[in-house]
């Protein structure tokens, strides 16, 4: 039995302080914009939208696409790269691939208005099972993690993919699940089917947002099958069967053909397929066509070693767990680990125990799923899975319900937890990519996207006019911006897939026996996680990590002193 909605004044003053909470988040996300440089993909996605959109190529229509294994860049890029050509950046990159900032701040406000919505989002869907405690619960949890907030502040299409992720299970759970007597295993005749077409054109749309949302279409028979066992455990298995199979048709069926409308924007390539030896060209939409092939590539990539720690190591599903475990806040991490039990038990209690099995099988197979290929590409892939466990965490708030001593321990628990959740995210900022948890014993315990990402180079220019105004430093930077766009004068030491132009006395520089004046190493370049690929001696910069440095700048650049007196054993 589910509780009556509260009053009409009592919504209207939730509903005014949720949208306070969501103008915060937005103004938040602004902040950290502004003193975040360029991210290693950003330039790259912008430019990847801009030519979508003016030359329907996703790169340089002189270069044959499938040649270069790029990444895959869902047609969203067009958004933001529409938003950075209104703010006056030009849409040829011919000549120059690298994005102004004021056009690169504009193009992430896209990305500060989704976050937003998807946390609205979270907050109804959670409040639609659980009830209002459980909605705010849900909201909050997802709100305060740093990497939803990083992912929020920039142009990254991780969180395209998870906003996918939401509006695809959320149409299928709203199909099966929301109506109870309503819903789809009642439902006849013309109401039915459109129904099931509106489904798919939802998961038409979660592939528009990313194609790796491909997977729901694998959801959908475990949706309809659920469905008809859940609300008709009176039909004969082999009509239950029968239903699912028709219904699975016609959603998949709908979602292919918006995917492939949508996708098919831009000139048609001839793609090569290979069908029992034979290759086979069929003319696809530009997007559509390059989607297929990088799928049909992705096991091929070379699975590249990952850094944790003190080394470097093969990736895999630990990797994910690991860089999980370091990422998150403790108390979201607590919540999270004690939420698979007593959301079970609220889940029982409010009778939706099995519906509470099915969304955690689900998110169980996001991660399962995006973890289990032979390449690593930072745990920011894991934000689906982030955003369905905050929906599910929120059933904790159930138990506060309970009468007496027990129900209030509960919810003064998870108001504790979230008041220092809140309090670690938002001190973070506006590093909360770089966020790293007490659990790291090391500034270097992750790097890449889970760290460095190229985003210091603001803060490395003021932090070189206090401390080294007229004297150039050495510099070996990741990422795709220019440091002399910054302001920052510097000698180039070498940068794997960085933008840096090489000193010729760069052997010096980085010897830390030989190099004069102040020398700022990437934490991504210092751990050498791509110098195999960019041809450099892994232990490049080994010698520096024994070094103590005399400050981390935005996060992510590690600073050396200009003399061995300064250069202390690292703690």
């Amino acid at each position: 039995m589910t509780r009556p909605e509260p009053s009409n004044p009592s919504r209207a003053l939730e509903y005014s302080v949720l949208f306070v909470v969501l103008a915060a988040f937005v103004v938040l996300c602004a902040v950290c914009s502004r003193q975040l440089s360029p991210c290693v993909d950003e330039p790259t996605h912008i430019r990847s939208g801009a030519n979508l959109l003016t030359r329907q190529k996703y790169t340089d229509p002189e270069r044959i696409w499938w040649t270069k294994q790029d990444a895959l860049h869902p047609p969203m890029d067009m958004l933001p790269a529409a938003v950075a050509i209104l703010a006056g950046q030009s849409p040829d990159f011919r000549g120059d691939m690298f994005t102004s900032l004021h056009a690169l701040r504009a193009a992430r406000w896209v990305n500060h208005l989704i976050g937003a919505a998807m946390l609205a989002w979270v907050f109804f869907w959670a409040r639609r099972i659980w009830g209002r405690r459980g909605g705010w619960l849900a909201m909050l949890l997802l709100m305060f993690q740093p990497l939803f907030i990083a992912h929020s502040s920039i142009v990254s299409t991780d969180l395209y993919m998870a906003l996918g992720t939401l509006l695809g299970v959320w149409s299928l759970w709203r199909l099966y699940f929301a109506g109870g007597e309503n819903s789809v295993p009642y439902t006849q005749g013309l109401r039915l089917w459109s129904r099931l077409i509106l489904a798919g054109v939802a998961i038409g749309l979660a592939m528009f947002c990313k194609v790796g949302n491909m997977v729901l279409l694998g959801m959908v028979p475990i949706f309809a099958f659920a469905g008809y066992a859940r609300f008709t455990p009176q039909l004969p298995i082999k009509t239950k069967l029968l239903r699912t199979i028709i219904a699975t048709a016609v959603i998949d069926a709908a979602a292919l053909i918006v995917a492939a409308g949508l996708f098919g924007w831009g000139a048609p390539e001839y793609i090569p397929l290979q069908l029992h030896g034979h290759a086979i060209r069929l003319p696809l939409g530009h997007s559509l066509a390059i989607s297929i092939y990088t799928a049909m590539h992705v096991q091929d990539w070379i699975a590249a070693p990952v850094w944790l720690g003190s080394g470097l190591r093969a990736p895999g599903l630990s990797m994910f767990l690991i860089a999980s475990l370091l990422k998150t806040p403790i108390p979201i991490l607590i919540m999270l680990v004690l939420a698979l039990p007593l959301s079970a038990c609220a889940a029982k209690r409010r009778g939706r125990l099995f519906e509470f099995a099915l969304l955690l099988a689900v998110t169980v197979g996001f991660i399962v799923l995006l973890t289990t290929r032979n390449i690593y590409l930072g745990v920011r892939h894991l934000m689906p899975a982030f955003v369905l466990l905050s929906v599910l965490a929120g059933a904790m708030t159930v138990l506060t319900e309970k009468p007496g001593f027990s129900g209030r321990i509960v919810a003064a628990l998870i108001v504790v937890a979230l008041g220092c959740s809140g309090f670690i995210a938002t001190r973070a900022t506006p590093w909360q990519l770089s966020y790293l948890n007490a659990f790291a014993r090391s500034p270097m315990a992750l790097v890449d996207s889970d760290l460095d990402w190229g985003q210091g180079l603001i803060a490395l220019h003021r932090w070189q006019e206090r401390n080294s105004p007229d004297r150039p430093i050495w510099l070996a930077y990741f990422g795709q911006a220019r440091p002399e766009d910054y302001g920052i004068r510097y000698r180039g030491l070498p940068s794997p897939m960085g933008s840096v132009r090489l000193d010729p006395e760069h052997a010096i520089g980085a010897d830390p026996q030989r190099s004069d004046g102040y020398v700022a190493i990437s934490a991504t370049d210092l751990a050498g996680a791509h110098n195999r690929v960019a041809g450099l001696k892994p232990d490049t910069y080994a010698r520096w990590r024994k070094i103590k440095p005399v400050a981390i700048v935005g996060g992510s650049i590690l600073v050396f002193g200009d003399s061995l007196q300064s250069r202390g054993s690292a703690q």
